[in-house]
């Protein structure tokens, strides 16, 4: 047992690590907007309709920024395509931790993964794909660099959804989230991998407890198991994960740039434009937005 303490309390080390480098995504000031114009789609919806209402009978149906449609044990999200394209900032926490992580000081309430994400409505495919965002890289989009910035520092897209249905008036589309908060998939949390743990899932003990929809975020509660063995020991592993899906707002915080002669934490921020002679690389202080 000894050896399996030792290799949670390593992998609590490179947790630490981790939760430095994303401190990054905690600073809403550091995201770039980006405008989306999504049109009302305008095919397929009638045998789609006839779908949302077979889906809406006897769901729970919970608005907000989303709206979050339970059925049974299948969870749904219906996303306005004017929704499409907007940054979204995913973050990752720890709810409950069993004795064998508190005992490696693996706590309650510790932040192991943030990400920026963007839902984009894929048409042609009938699908909606998701993208990371990495908010470090800025260009004036007037600038002739602009175009090469874009195409060099590209977002990289990390999971899909089939459309299961669209909206009465076509404005939004249906997509089923079970597989990225039951442990099925790690594109949105892979947090025993965060924790140094090596391992995945147990997916026939790891389940969604419950999705909230609020004004500007979504919260997902999950119950997420595996087996950590280290030579012939094992120890079983359930942790609640608290997954907050927050709507950045359309106008960021002002960006403050660091002092090297002041301690602050930042983020690297580089800046191209076509003026200059040289990359513009600076750090911004990571700030957050506190308000009651």
């Amino acid at each position: 047992m000894k050896n399996t303490y030792t290799k949670l309390a390593i992998g609590l080390l490179f947790s630490a690590g981790l939760m430095q480098s994303c401190s990054i995504l905690q600073t809403v000031g550091l995201r770039k907007k980006k405008t989306v114009i999504a049109a009302k789609d305008s095919t397929g919806e009638k045998d789609s309709t006839a779908a949302y209402d077979k889906l809406l009978k006897d769901a729970h149906v919970d608005s907000g920024m989303f709206t979050v449609i339970r059925k049974e044990n299948n969870y749904y999200f219906e996303i306005p395509l004017k929704k499409m394209g907007q940054d979204i900032l995913l973050i990752q926490k720890l709810s409950s931790v069993p004795l064998a992580l508190n005992e490696a000081g693996v706590n309650k309430g510790m932040n192991y993964e943030n990400k920026v994400i963007r839902f984009t409505y894929r048409r042609e495919k009938k699908e909606v794909w998701v993208s990371e965002i990495k908010p470090q890289v800025e260009a004036p989009k007037g600038d002739a660099i602009a175009a090469s910035v874009d195409d060099n520092y590209r977002p990289s897209y990390i999971e899909s959804f089939k459309i299961e249905s669209y909206s009465k008036d076509s404005s939004a589309v249906v997509i089923k989230v079970n597989k990225v908060f039951d442990g099925s998939e790690k594109s949105f949390t892979d947090v025993f991998t965060s924790l140094g743990l090596g391992t995945s899932p147990k997916t026939s003990i790891s389940t969604i407890e419950d999705i909230k929809s609020y004004s500007n975020n979504i919260v997902v509660k999950s119950v997420l198991s595996t087996k950590v063995t280290e030579g012939n020991e094992s120890v079983p592993v359930s942790l609640e994960i608290t997954s907050n899906l927050y709507e950045l707002p359309e106008t960021p915080m002002v960006a403050r740039f660091a002092d090297p002669r002041i301690g602050f934490f930042t983020s690297p921020r580089w800046y191209f434009n076509d003026k200059q002679q040289e990359l513009d690389k600076k750090n911004l202080v990571n700030r957050w937005r506190l308000e009651p």
